[in-house]
Formats: structure tokens, C-alpha cells, sequence
């Protein structure tokens, strides 16, 4: 029998209260979004955030490297990917409403503030992990630069989008698509993550 979680959720205001105060103030600390749009429905709160950077920040490169002496290119560009981590909370901790939740999708939108820079489209990839209740999830294969999205950016350049910075900075605005198992209802949680973008030499 699926719970009446609007029922529980008005009686427990002192419990709720406090979890979407923190779900609020995390996107300004660059760590994601607790809960997302649906969680009343689902009995979830699913935080996303995406795992610290290396020292120097995430790069992506634009421009395969010099040949080496027998002419053959040292190092291919390759998709760009970042580790995001997935917990699933109760959104009424006393009585477990957290259910089993699956990552179907997400999709991206690109942005940033420099202003002759060439602009991203938005895409979305396919996904398919099952977040239990009261587990963390780590998935290193979440896309957050495609190499169609950096053949994109260099069309851009050529066709006269240079941007005044180099590398020039951009933010990845995710947008996961959940649904959860049992009873099949929908629910969102968002991430943002920044990044460079620009011709990178390869690490030594």
C-alpha cells in the first residue's frame, strides 16, 4: 500500500523544516540540490554533488596534441567526465519514506559569464543506477563535456565566437530525471559543476 506521504509530511513541520533549509543552501555552496522537485511524491530527498576536483580544476582540451616524431598524435581528445555522488534520505526520517530510486537520465545545460564566448547547447544522455534508501552511489561515468559539445565550442571559435579568457570558464547545469521503483512517480535533482575549457598541454 503506497503511504500518504502529504499526510505524514504535514505533521512532521519540525522535522521538515530543517531538511529543506539544507536542501536550499546547498546550490550556493556548489555542492548540488537535496531533495529536487518531486520528493513529496517519492518519500526521497536525492542529493547530488559532484566529487572535488583535482588540484588545477576540471580542463577540458580542445585541440588534440602535437604529433610525436613519427607522426602520429601523442594524445586523442576524449569525452570529459566528473564523479557525482547520489545519497537517498527519507523525507520523513521517523517514519522511512525513502523508496528505491533510478537515474533514468540527465541533461545538461551549459552557461557562462563571459560574453563573445561560444554558447553550449543543452543535452541529454541516457542513465540507467538504482539509488537504495539510505545509500550513497558513486558514478565516475556521469558526461560533463562530450566530444560533440568540444567540436561545437570549436565551431564556435572558428565562426568568430573567441572568447576573452583563455581557457575560457563554464558551468555544466545538471538536471537528473528519477523515478522511483515502487510506485513509478517522477522527481528531479539538479547539480551544477564548473569547469575550463581551452587547449590543455597533457599531464607528464
Amino acid at each position: 500500500m503506497k503511504p500518504n506521504l502529504r499526510a505524514l509530511s504535514k505533521t512532521a513541520t519540525n522535522v521538515l523544516c530543517p531538511l529543506f533549509v539544507i536542501a536550499c543552501l546547498l546550490p550556493a555552496i556548489g555542492c548540488g540540490d537535496g531533495g529536487g522537485d518531486g520528493a513529496e511524491d517519492t518519500g526521497s530527498i536525492l542529493h547530488a554533488s559532484a566529487v572535488a576536483a583535482d588540484e588545477g580544476g576540471r580542463n577540458v582540451d580542445t585541440t588534440p596534441d602535437d604529433t610525436d616524431d613519427d607522426g602520429l598524435i601523442d594524445n586523442f581528445l576524449t569525452d570529459t567526465q566528473v564523479t557525482i555522488t547520489f545519497t537517498n534520505t527519507s523525507v520523513v526520517p521517523e517514519q522511512n519514506t525513502a523508496t528505491t530510486l533510478r537515474v533514468e537520465s540527465y541533461t545538461i545545460d551549459y552557461s557562462t559569464t563571459d560574453p563573445t564566448a561560444p554558447p553550449l547547447s543543452s543535452r541529454t544522455f541516457g542513465a540507467n543506477f538504482i539509488v537504495e534508501p539510505d545509500q550513497t552511489v558513486e558514478r565516475g561515468d556521469i558526461l560533463l563535456v562530450s566530444l560533440a559539445t568540444v567540436d561545437e565550442y570549436n565551431a564556435g571559435v572558428a565562426g568568430g565566437a573567441v572568447p576573452t579568457d583563455d581557457p575560457t570558464e563554464y558551468t555544466a547545469h545538471y538536471t537528473f530525471h528519477v523515478e522511483n521503483v515502487p510506485f513509478g512517480e517522477s522527481q528531479t535533482v539538479t547539480a551544477n559543476v564548473a569547469f575550463s575549457v581551452g587547449n590543455f598541454l597533457p599531464a607528464n
